[in-house]
């Protein structure tokens, strides 16, 4: 796991969190505070809503004019500035939490967080709790829903046909569902989502291109 932590040093992957934390950070009693961080740590990774955010308008035709919690929030509008950030809360059949961990996204290899997740339920310490705790709960809390087919600007930000919806199924149903784990799937903001209208699997893969949804 540890060159799976640190298999890259660039600063753009790390934008919110400190880099030595990797891509995969188990939270535990020595780090609580890593869990989401600061004020500002969580507002870029969870919260923040930037001006004008897909073009709403509101009854009133005014266009939206974003949300903060922080002034010292680490997003500033580049895509850049920004991790995909996932959370996953594992409790056992008692609803005692059993592991907790972040999962942020690598620029450099291209791989989302939801990457991370699969590699820590299946090659490391996600393995041995799941092993241990049949019956229980996963829960991940997502920056924007699981993309499908992302094709937007693959040479920055992921790779060709990219799907971590089928990740999360192959999770769930090679590995979880046989142990009874319940997965569930929590997304920061609802209305970021990318839905198909008519015309198929190629509109809903030129919709996904549409910024500012940055997967």
């Amino acid at each position: 796991m540890a060159g799976v932590r640190d298999n890259c040093h660039d600063i753009h992957c790390f934008p919110i969190y400190p880099r030595e934390d990797g891509h995969i950070t188990e939270i535990n009693t020595l780090n609580k505070k890593k869990a989401l961080g600061s004020r500002e740590q969580f507002c870029a990774a969870f919260y923040h809503v930037p001006p004008g955010f897909d073009n709403f308008d509101n009854k009133q035709g005014e266009t939206h004019t974003g949300s903060c919690l922080d002034k010292n929030c680490k997003f500033n509008g580049n895509p850049m500035d920004i991790a995909v950030v996932a959370f996953v809360k594992f409790e056992n059949k008692c609803d005692d939490p059993v592991y907790e961990a972040r999962y942020t996204k690598c620029y450099v290899n291209k791989l989302h967080a939801e990457n991370f997740f699969e590699c820590d339920i299946r090659h490391g310490v996600l393995t041995d709790k799941v092993e241990e705790n049949h019956d229980g709960t996963i829960t991940l809390y997502l920056t924007y829903q699981p993309c499908n087919k992302s094709t937007e600007d693959t040479e920055l930000e992921t790779r060709p046909n990219q799907s971590c919806c089928d990740i999360l199924k192959r999770i769930y149903f090679d590995i979880l569902q046989p142990k009874g784990i319940r997965l569930r799937i929590k997304i920061t903001h609802e209305f970021r989502l990318g839905r198909q209208q008519q015309g198929g699997d190629k509109e809903l893969r030129q919709k996904r291109t549409t910024p500012p949804i940055f997967r």
